[in-house]
């Protein structure tokens, strides 16, 4: 399957290895992106919709557009130590067991990893702690164009990593990453949805697909 390694990489947090994630937020979490990064193509099937949902730091949901000239149609589920990683096209999967010894699933807000030169600690921003993750590092408020929005913005060498909200909210509009003063990664949140209750279907395993041995 395409992206089988990368998604068991990135949710499981072997991604951003040096990071241990502190995200554990209460009640279930939806969110919606669109990546908008300079570079990739209008029409293409990077810049499509992804869905997320989180229940704390062991369960997660991730539904991927179907990409038909690829051939998959990709969903991820975890629900701590399983993982699920189909293909909703052709009903196959994989199925992993985290083997470590407590659950510490890492959803990683920044498509950038350490090793390209990302201050290390900002492997810390995850999807469902975005806020908490500006706060703790103390963001600056900057104005924009937009008198009902504003920037958050955390400096580090290079790089600058801004959240935009709108004003008096916590509730995320938009992720910007830039190094030397240039946009090199940036989400669009179409939707940020909390809720109390967590719906256990969401992080079952899926039915109706047949399983195969994970790819070494």
């Amino acid at each position: 399957m395409r992206t089988i390694l990368l998604a068991l990489a990135l949710l499981t947090g072997q991604a951003h290895a040096q990071a241990s994630s502190e995200c554990d937020p209460p009640g279930l979490f939806r969110i919606v992106t669109a990546n908008n990064s300079p570079g990739i193509p209008k029409d293409s099937f990077a810049r499509k919709p992804k869905v997320t949902y989180r229940a704390g730091n062991g369960q997660v949901r991730q539904e991927e557009m179907p990409d038909t000239e690829g051939g998959i149609h990709q969903l991820s589920v975890i629900h701590w130590p399983d993982l699920w990683v189909v293909n909703l096209l052709d009903k196959t999967g994989q199925h992993v067991v985290d083997d470590s010894p407590k659950s510490d699933v890492t959803i990683a807000a920044l498509g950038v990893e350490p090793s390209d030169g990302l201050p290390p600690a900002w492997a810390a921003l995850e999807f469902g702690c975005e806020w908490k993750f500006f706060a703790a590092n103390k963001a600056v408020q900057a104005p924009t164009s937009k008198d009902d929005m504003v920037k958050h913005q955390i400096t580090d060498g290079a790089w600058r990593v801004t959240l935009m909200t709108a004003r008096d909210s916590q509730t995320p509009w938009a992720l910007i990453l830039a190094k030397d003063g240039i946009a090199v990664y940036a989400i669009r949140y179409l939707s940020y949805e909390h809720r109390a209750e967590v719906d256990p279907a969401l992080f079952a395993k899926p039915e109706g697909i047949k399983f195969v041995e994970p790819l070494k």
